[in-house]
């Protein structure tokens, strides 16, 4: 399972070099951003919309942020029609929570439910299969 992780990354680092390293450099500066301002902001949050990440707000899901992203951009670039139509959905659903009334404060449970619910679906060879019908 992880060496076929590995090739998965390294195949879509190889074919997409300048797009991968725009997510990178772009998750770097939210996740410093993150941990030095100790708090989430509508700066952030806007941050957040723009470049289409699935959970940021505390130093942990800050780390985690790039490797979310690469996986996102993955399903859409790479994936098939149901990994794509997944992938939207999910991300609409988790942006409408970050801007309803409230903000972070009520849709951090969400948040962190939908994030989890994209790492599974993407690393489990198995939940992608069946989820795509194949």
């Amino acid at each position: 399972m992880n060496n076929q992780w590995n090739n998965a990354v390294q195949q879509y680092v190889r074919t997409r070099p300048l797009l991968v390293t725009i997510l990178g450099v772009v998750s770097v500066i939210m996740g410093l951003w993150a941990l030095c301002a100790g708090v989430v902001g509508m700066g952030v949050a806007t941050l957040q919309l723009l470049t289409c990440s699935l959970a940021f707000g505390t130093p942990i899901k800050a780390l985690v942020t790039g490797v979310l992203r690469l996986m996102v951009g993955s399903a859409l670039l790479n994936g098939s029609g149901w990994a794509r139509m997944a992938t939207i959905i999910i991300s609409v659903v988790n942006l409408v929570v970050i801007i309803m009334p409230g903000g972070y404060g009520s849709g951090e449970f969400w948040n962190a439910l939908l994030s989890i619910g994209m790492i599974v679906y993407m690393m489990t060879p198995g939940v992608t299969r069946w989820f795509e019908g194949r």
